[in-house]
């Protein structure tokens, strides 16, 4: 059954939240022992807006329960006024995403040798009039991040660089600093996890105004801003040393 090597990161920043996510699922295929592993890869959406509402949410895990959990999603009812509270819209998503995740785990008891089913959400939210990452774990509970969180197989990449990039100090940027440094670790996540998980990005920011989808053209100048910046970090390292 189709899986996906993922990489989802969410980011606060000083006016919202921004999430990303690389967009490539993967059915990986073991050869015969020893030969190298190999699958097929196609390109698919891992981060969708629910209605017209602040909430832009994506999952980890297998593709077929995360295609499964957008449309309990999307027909499910959410009004605005659950956004008044966090609490509210949180308790309004665990209803709907627990009998899925109930179901995942009892379909989870596969045969030897095939993965079980799993599923991991991460969300951008803005409720009570701030921003915030919910994150639904594989056991569908769930809880608020106000800083930085990442799921899926290159999150281990993800949070190093968060680190290394300043940690929570970078929830002070501004949006368009904050884009940048979500698509360096994105694109960090992606380089090292390159087996399971690539381009094209996505990434949405969440704030007062709403929700938007940042545009290909958008997202190729971070892109160029991220190739700018790791040169100069390189210069200012080999700077004066001999050839």
């Amino acid at each position: 059954m189709p899986t996906t090597g993922t990489i989802i990161a969410g980011l606060v920043y000083r006016d919202g939240a921004l999430i990303g996510a690389d967009s490539q699922a993967s059915d990986p295929m073991l050869g015969a022992v020893g030969a190298t592993p190999r699958g097929v890869r196609w390109e698919t959406s891992k981060l969708k807006r629910v209605g017209n509402h602040p909430l832009v949410t994506g999952f980890s895990g297998n593709t077929g329960t995360s295609e499964r959990l957008f449309r309990v999603l999307e027909a499910a009812t959410i009004h605005a006024n659950q956004f008044n509270k966090r609490l509210t819209i949180q308790n309004q998503l665990d209803r709907i995403y627990r009998p899925e995740y109930e179901g995942a785990a009892a379909r989870s008891m596969p045969p030897p040798g095939i993965a079980p089913i799993a599923i991991h959400g991460l969300a951008a939210i803005w409720a009570e009039d701030q921003a915030g990452l919910l994150e639904h774990e594989m056991n569908a509970d769930s809880g608020w991040h106000d800083h930085f969180q990442a799921i899926g197989s290159g999150k281990m990449t993800a949070f190093a660089v968060y680190r290394a990039l300043g940690g929570q100090e970078l929830c002070r940027l501004s949006e368009g600093k904050a884009i940048t440094a979500l698509v360096r670790i994105i694109q960090t996540a992606i380089s090292v996890e390159m087996a399971f998980v690539g381009e094209p990005l996505q990434v949405w920011r969440i704030n007062a105004a709403g929700a938007a989808e940042l545009s290909q053209v958008e997202l190729d100048a971070h892109k160029e801003a991220v190739a700018k910046w790791q040169r100069q970090e390189q210069d200012n390292l080999f700077k004066g040393e001999e050839p």
